[in-house]
């Protein structure tokens, strides 16, 4: 008796199975994903009806790129808004920026994955930068370099050029940061 309950609970279980396998694969064959929506298909009535938005989720692309030739050094950059903007994964637009009068980046320095700007203290005067910023691409050349404070605030020396400026910790003296002014190259 044992036996035969036994056999009768495995016989319902296999059928079981049967059963779930043989609908996942009937839903499995209805349903199409093409490149933006779910599609599930049916014959007798109007399949559209049942068209379900597939949320993709696209990587932030860059607005641009930092290049700096004399040290190897191409970055991409990100919206001020981006939660790509940054010091901890890139190199930053700070908020004050106002492109194209001026343009204001961030970075460490120092030691690590994330220190973009640890050789900007190779650059000299007349050295050249390249902003590429939307659909533009602007030369900035290398004219003023100094050390500040860090406290918190850089000054900014106003011109009528379009200004690049160049920010991080002095990688010698951490209460101090290096500021690298550039003005666009005339054309």
């Amino acid at each position: 008796m044992v036996i035969k309950n036994i056999t009768k609970y495995f016989l319902k279980l296999i059928l079981l199975l049967l059963l779930v396998s043989t609908a996942i694969t009937f839903l499995l064959s209805i349903i199409k994903i093409d490149h933006k929506r779910i599609r599930i298909e049916t014959n007798n009535i109007n399949a559209n009806k049942y068209i379900v938005p597939l949320k993709i989720v696209e990587e932030e692309k860059p607005i641009g790129y930092l290049k700096i030739n004399k040290i190897h050094l191409e970055r991409p950059i990100y919206q001020k808004d981006s939660p790509k903007n940054n010091i901890e994964q890139n190199i930053t637009i700070l908020k004050e920026s106002i492109y194209p009068n001026l343009m204001i980046f961030a970075a460490h320095s120092g030691y690590g994955e994330i220190a973009y700007f640890d050789n900007i203290d190779q650059l000299q005067i007349e050295d050249t930068i390249i902003l590429e910023y939307l659909t533009d691409r602007k030369e900035f050349i290398v004219k003023e370099i100094r050390k500040e404070p860090k406290n918190g605030s850089i000054h900014i020396k106003k011109n009528n050029l379009n200004t690049l400026i160049i920010t991080t910790c002095d990688k010698y003296n951490k209460n101090y940061q290096l500021i690298i002014s550039c003005n666009e190259k005339e054309s």
